[in-house]
């Protein structure tokens, strides 16, 4: 997501007043020029997708499966709780 940094709600607050911890992902190079100010890189690679997970609760959800939204192990469980909290309480 560091290439989209830019569309983000708030961004220009958010790159002034955090730190971002980046994770390397496999067959993905972003430039440095997109790297925020201020940032600290995860050694490990990371088999991540945002895009992967949105689709996977997409199917689980029309396939009425709400049981951790089909997400176990591509997040953590505090992540996937606080989806589960956005998709049912709003």
């Amino acid at each position: 997501m560091i290439d989209g940094i830019c569309n983000w709600n708030n961004s220009q607050k958010l790159l002034e007043e955090f730190e971002f911890i980046i994770c390397n992902r496999v067959h993905y190079n972003p430039s440095l020029n997109d790297y925020p100010k201020n940032y600290r890189i995860l050694e490990a690679l990371i088999d991540a997708s945002s895009t992967r997970i949105r689709n996977r609760i997409h199917r689980n959800l029309n396939q009425r499966k709400k049981l951790n939204l089909g997400i176990n192990g591509m997040t953590t469980q505090s992540v996937i709780n606080f989806i589960v909290k956005i998709i049912f309480i709003h």
